[in-house]
């Protein structure tokens, strides 16, 4: 009898243990692609686009982790180079869409989204 009483309390404490471990890890994995998309973008010369550069470094590291980044509608990675005060800026965001583990039974976000600017290393 107190196990049929206490059974559903462990499983939601278990379900709600796997979903935000799974959550929390997807995004430290998506920070950590960006900021290495970033790093490589920043060290990329202006000729040769660092926007697309770290766009495609951090979608290669996403997808190292094991998170595939390959459907347009679940995955989207954007950098943009501007200039503040005569430096150079590469801005990168990734916003990759989070599956849950449970199915919605717990209150989860639908995307997880990363961003970083740095400034672009002197390529003089």
């Amino acid at each position: 009898m107190e196990f049929a009483l206490t059974l559903p309390v462990l499983l939601t404490l278990f379900s709600a243990v796997m979903e935000y471990g799974w959550l929390f890890w997807q995004q430290q994995a998506v920070l950590a692609s960006v900021r290495d998309g970033v790093r490589v973008g920043v060290s990329t010369s202006q000729v040769d686009d660092p926007e697309t550069t770290a766009e495609a470094r951090a979608e290669t590291a996403l997808e190292g982790f094991g998170l595939d980044c390959e459907d347009e509608a679940d995955c989207q990675t954007t950098g943009t180079l501007y200039e503040v005060d005569d430096y150079d800026y590469l801005d990168l965001e990734l916003r990759y869409a989070y599956t849950p583990l449970t199915g919605g039974l717990l209150p989860v976000p639908d995307f997880i989204t990363a961003s970083m600017v740095m400034c672009m290393e002197d390529q003089s």
